[in-house]
């Protein structure tokens, strides 16, 4: 038999998310595995960060600058011969072919 751990977790807490791990077919065996595992993997503890609200989110000037520098270092011009006068969807059948063939 494995070794057992114990801690102290606030009752509703514990009751919420004993919930949450019988819809999800989990328990909290499992969880508590989890959370060791994954700070043996990162040697950091799991963050929770909060959900942000619903809303519009507008970029900042700089978080603007940046993607638009970004998006620029990462944009080629692409002559249209280079097409052959293909359409959109002749295109994407014959990348998604040759993805399956790769396949095989």
């Amino acid at each position: 038999m494995e070794p057992m751990v114990s801690g102290r977790v606030p009752l509703m807490l514990r009751n919420r998310v004993n919930s949450r791990l019988k819809r999800m077919g989990s328990s909290p065996t499992e969880l508590i595995n989890k959370a060791y595992e994954y700070v043996d993997a990162t040697g950091m503890l799991p963050r929770c960060e909060k959900a942000p609200s619903p809303g519009v989110r507008r970029l900042s000037h700089e978080q603007r600058t940046s993607l638009e520098r970004e998006l620029a270092a990462s944009t080629f011009a692409v002559p249209a011969s280079y097409f052959a006068g293909q359409s959109d969807d002749d295109l994407l059948e014959e990348e998604l072919r040759r993805a399956y063939e790769a396949l095989s």
